[in-house]
């Protein structure tokens, strides 16, 4: 890869392990395809981090983010993420959208931490989340992907929807 990503400090492993499998997928300035972001390979390589991701279509004029695919964790932590829902359904305020608008245009992966953005559980004191752009046929940014860590209030576990706690 000879294209500079500037890696965001404090990362926890998750995260930190996503943003190097997506480093590694380059190819030259390239960054990587969907494709290039295989769930057979993430799940292989790291079998937790499927429940995590969320993969948005990207649209433009304007832009708008539409869920493709929504990981258990984000239901299990009360979001309201749906497949086929915007991101400006679940959080109209447009801090996110104006954060991913800038990952779109930049190329440079959005990395947060701290209180979410976005409606979840109370019980999430915060969540760590890193957004990656993807390339879709062409060199333009037409997907992201995005792998929410939710980080619970002491003592609290959550339930998934087989009412066991998630892995």
């Amino acid at each position: 890869m000879t294209i500079d990503i500037p890696r965001p400090e404090g990362m926890g492993d998750t995260i930190s392990w996503l943003f190097d499998f997506w480093l590694s997928k380059f190819d030259g300035d390239r960054r990587p395809a969907k494709h290039d972001m295989d769930a057979l390979e993430l799940g292989t390589l790291n079998p937790s981090i499927l429940r995590q991701l969320c993969l948005y279509d990207v649209e433009r004029d304007p832009y708008r983010f539409r869920y493709r695919l929504v990981g258990g964790a984000i239901p299990d932590a009360g979001g309201f993420a749906k497949r086929g829902l915007y991101i400006d359904d679940v959080e109209p305020s447009g801090q996110v959208d104006a954060a991913l608008i800038k990952t779109c245009e930049t190329g440079v992966p959005w990395y947060k931490t701290g209180p979410s953005m976005i409606a979840h559980r109370t019980n999430i004191a915060a969540i760590e989340a890193l957004t990656v752009p993807l390339n879709g046929e062409t060199d333009r940014i037409d997907f992201l992907m995005s792998c929410s860590v939710y980080h619970w209030e002491k003592g609290f576990s959550p339930t998934n929807s087989l009412g066991v706690a998630p892995c």
